[in-house]
């Protein structure tokens, strides 16, 4: 049995002709099959769509219906957790993953990655017009100590973007820094500064607290006045706090050694 276009099939069951048994084959074989051919259409769902087979595609786009191989693709990764969109030459150019009823719930976009590790997986460079941490708050500028962390513990790393300025009275003062901190409460930071005005206008950072509770501070070494707040951005620069994945017995069949 065969595929057939409309206007054979319009041919083999005109008024007058005897269709055969092939061309009702033909006929069966032309039609949309929901089970066999992965499609349906429902009110919850909208258009539904299977993969056939194993490591099969969902989607194939051509420039050409006659050319062997797709432009663009979309296919289901492993265990139907992943959606990856690749190019011409099978290769993953954007996956989307998640496994909301998995051990460790996450979900994850890669770039050029077939199995992002992190929230967002990028092998390649990657090109901003700028960039700010996702922690932006601000803090009175008052010459006091403020907190700009919760409680921590374990190892941890920041970078600290922070900004002060009062037009009135012609003082401002820019601090990019490093704040390191490996179970200990008073740290390290490392910082660079500019400012206009005195050296009274700069902004201080420290560590302070416990072994097992510091916390991360900021201020301006004088008071600008009750209407002028600091303005900062953290960016949090270290994912293993307890250094987990330093302990080679935690790596894939390993018991120590290389990994």
């Amino acid at each position: 049995m065969a595929k057939k276009n409309r206007q054979s099939l319009k041919n083999a069951f005109s008024n007058g002709a005897q269709p055969s048994a092939e061309s009702f084959g033909d006929l069966i074989d032309s039609s949309l099959n929901v089970l066999d051919d992965g499609f349906e259409k429902t009110d919850e769902d909208g258009f539904k769509v299977a993969q056939l087979g194993k490591g099969g595609r969902l989607l194939s786009f051509f420039d050409n219906i006659a050319l062997r191989r797709p432009a663009w693709f979309v296919r289901l990764g492993h265990n139907a957790r992943q959606l990856v969109f690749g190019s011409e030459g099978g290769k993953p150019v954007l996956t989307l993953a998640a496994d909301p009823a998995g051990e460790k719930e996450y979900t994850r976009v890669g770039i050029n990655k077939t199995d992002p590790a992190h929230e967002l997986d990028v092998d390649g460079w990657v090109a901003s017009r700028g960039r700010v941490g996702a922690r932006g708050q601000s803090v009175q500028a008052d010459g006091e100590w403020h907190d700009i962390t919760e409680a921590l513990k374990g190892c941890r790393a920041f970078e600290v973007m922070a900004g002060v300025g009062d037009k009135d009275g012609g003082r401002y003062a820019l601090l990019h820094a490093y704040a390191l901190n490996a179970f200990n409460r008073k740290g390290h930071v490392t910082s660079h500064q500019s400012y206009y005005g005195s050296r009274c206008d700069q902004i201080d950072l420290r560590w302070t607290g416990e072994t097992h509770a510091y916390t991360l501070q900021i201020r301006t070494r004088c008071a600008y006045g009750s209407h002028v707040r600091i303005q900062y951005y953290l960016t949090d620069l270290w994912p293993d706090t307890g250094m987990a994945e330093c302990d080679a017995r935690n790596a894939p069949g390993g018991e120590g050694g290389a990994v």
